[in-house]
C-alpha cells in the first residue's frame, strides 16, 4: 500500500494543500518517469538526490531570486548572498557568534541533544518549556480549549524573539509586526509569492523602520548608561567595537532572524495536525514521552511529522550558467523550482517514505535546508517546536475540538495570504 491511511487529510483548505495532495499521489510516478519537469522557463526538481545536488552547487544555482525579494522588502542579508562572497562569511559569522549556539553545519548529526556544551540552547530549552506549559495551562483554565495557532505557534516564537533576539512588538495586544512578518515571509519563501509583491514591499518598509528604531533605541539606552538585556541585538552592537556589523546591517539581520520564526510556527502547526492523526498506540507512546519530558524522543516525533509537509514546500534557485540536473540540460537564466515536499517523501531515497517512522537518519530530513545554506537557527527552531509539543501532548486525552474547529483553518483577509498561514487549530484535553 503506497500511502499511510493516517496521512489522509479531511479536506483541502488552499492551493498549498492541493499541491501536497498532488505530490503525494503523482510524485512517485513523476520521480521515476520525469524527475525534472519543465514548464516554460521553470524546471521542477522532484527527487531527493537532485534537490541535494542543486543545493550543494551554489555557484551554478544561485539564490538570486531570494536576494531580489529580500532587497525589495527588509533588505539583503547573507541568506541572499553567494556563500563564496566575503560579505556572506562576515555577516553569517557575526550572527552565529551573537546567537551563541553551535553551528549546525559543524556539529554533526550524531551529537547528542544533551544539556551540556550547547551554549544558549539550554536557555532556549528552559524558556520554551516554561512559556509553552504556562500558555497551555492558561488556555485550558480560561477557555477549556487550546488554539495551537494563537496560544502556541504565534505566541511562543514571538515572545522568544522578544527575549532572545531583542525584537519586541510595539504593542503586544495588537501584533502588527507579526502580521508584517507573515506577509514578508510568504513572499520570500513561496514560489507563487509574486501576487503579494506590493503588499510584501509595504510590509517590508514597516519592518525595516521598526528594526532600525530598535537599534537606535538600544544605542540611546547604552549612551544613557542603562544596563540593557543580554540578547542578540546587544551582542551585535557590542561587536561593533571589534569591526562588527554597522547599524543598518544589524537592523536587516534582526528582521531576517525574526522573520525566520514564521516558518518555525508554520512547521509546528502542520506537525501537530499530523501527530493528531497517529494511531492510538503511537499517540499513547508520544504522550508518555511528553509526560517524561523525553526531549529527544518528542523531537523525533515532531520532525518526522513535519517531514510530510515541510515549509517552504518549494524553494527557488536561478541557473547562473548552462548546466545540468540528473542529465537534463538547464539553460542559463532558468528558474529551478526545488520540490522539498517531494524530496522528503522520495521512496527511492527514503525507506518507507510514506509511512510515519520515528528515528529516521537525519539525512532523510531537509526541513531547514541543506549544504551551504543549512539554517543556522535549526537547533533553536527544533527546541521551540519540541517544547511546545511536550506542553501539548503531556495533557491527558488531547483531541481535536468537534467539527471543523478541530482542523486547520486559514486566514482569509487582506493582511495574510490565505492560502498559506493557518488561522486556528482548536484542541481539547482532560487536564
Amino acid at each position: 500500500m503506497p500511502f499511510d491511511p493516517a496521512d489522509r487529510t479531511p479536506r483541502l483548505t488552499g492551493p498549498w494543500d492541493t499541491q501536497w495532495h498532488l505530490t503525494r499521489i503523482l510524485g512517485p510516478l513523476a520521480r521515476r518517469i520525469r524527475p525534472v519537469l519543465r514548464r516554460g522557463n521553470t524546471f521542477n526538481v522532484l527527487r531527493a538526490r537532485d534537490v541535494r545536488s542543486v543545493l550543494a552547487r551554489p555557484d551554478e544555482f544561485s539564490v538570486a531570486i531570494f536576494a531580489m525579494r529580500m532587497t525589495e522588502t527588509m533588505g539583503l542579508t547573507f541568506l541572499g548572498m553567494d556563500p563564496s562572497q566575503p560579505e556572506y562569511t562576515r555577516e553569517s559569522g557575526q550572527l552565529r557568534a551573537a546567537l551563541e549556539v553551535p553551528d549546525p553545519q559543524q556539529r554533526g548529526d550524531d551529537l547528542p541533544q544533551g544539556r551540556e556544551g550547547l551554549g544558549r540552547l539550554s536557555w532556549v530549552r528552559r524558556f520554551a518549556a516554561e512559556l509553552s506549559l504556562r500558555r497551555v495551562e492558561d488556555a485550558l483554565k480560561t477557555r477549556q480549549e487550546i488554539d495551537v495557532v494563537s496560544d502556541l505557534a504565534d505566541f511562543v516564537p514571538l515572545d522568544f524573539a522578544r527575549k532572545f533576539f531583542g525584537t519586541p512588538e510595539p504593542n503586544p495586544q495588537k501584533p502588527e509586526i507579526l502580521s508584517h512578518l507573515k506577509i514578508v515571509s510568504y513572499y520570500l519563501f513561496a514560489p507563487n509569492g509574486s501576487a503579494w509583491a506590493v503588499q510584501a514591499r509595504r510590509s517590508g518598509r514597516h519592518l525595516a523602520t521598526h528594526f532600525r528604531r530598535l537599534v537606535s533605541a538600544r544605542h540611546a539606552a547604552l549612551t544613557a548608561g542603562q544596563n540593557p538585556p543580554d540578547d542578540v541585538l546587544g551582542r551585535l552592537i557590542a561587536a561593533q567595537s571589534k569591526g562588527g556589523l554597522n547599524d543598518e546591517a544589524i537592523a536587516r539581520t534582526l528582521g531576517f532572524i525574526s522573520g525566520a520564526m514564521m516558518p518555525t510556527s508554520w512547521l509546528f502547526i502542520r506537525a501537530m495536525d499530523r501527530l493528531l492523526r497517529l494511531p492510538s498506540s503511537e499517540r499513547s507512546r508520544l504522550h508518555q514521552l511528553a509526560v517524561e519530558r523525553d526531549e529527544a524522543g518528542v523531537r523525533a516525533y515532531v520532525i518526522e511529522a513535519a517531514r510530510f509537509f515541510p515549509f517552504p514546500f518549494n524553494i527557488l534557485r536561478f541557473a547562473e550558467r548552462d548546466t545540468e540536473i540528473a542529465g537534463y540540460r538547464i539553460p542559463e537564466g532558468a528558474i529551478v523550482n526545488l520540490w522539498i515536499g517531494s524530496a522528503t517523501t522520495d521512496s527511492q531515497e527514503i525507506d518507507r517514505a510514506h509511512r510515519f517512522v520515528v528515528g529516521r537518519p537525519e539525512d532523510d530530513y531537509m526541513l531547514f535546508g541543506h549544504g551551504p545554506h543549512l539554517c543556522q537557527g535549526k537547533d533553536i527552531a527544533e527546541e521551540l517546536m519540541t517544547q511546545m509539543a511536550i506542553a501539548l501532548f503531556s495533557r491527558r486525552n488531547l483531541r481535536r475540538a468537534p467539527g471543523r474547529a478541530g482542523y486547520i483553518s486559514k486566514e482569509r483577509g487582506r493582511a495574510i495570504p490565505w492560502s498559506l498561514y493557518p488561522k486556528s487549530l482548536i484542541l481539547h484535553a482532560d487536564g
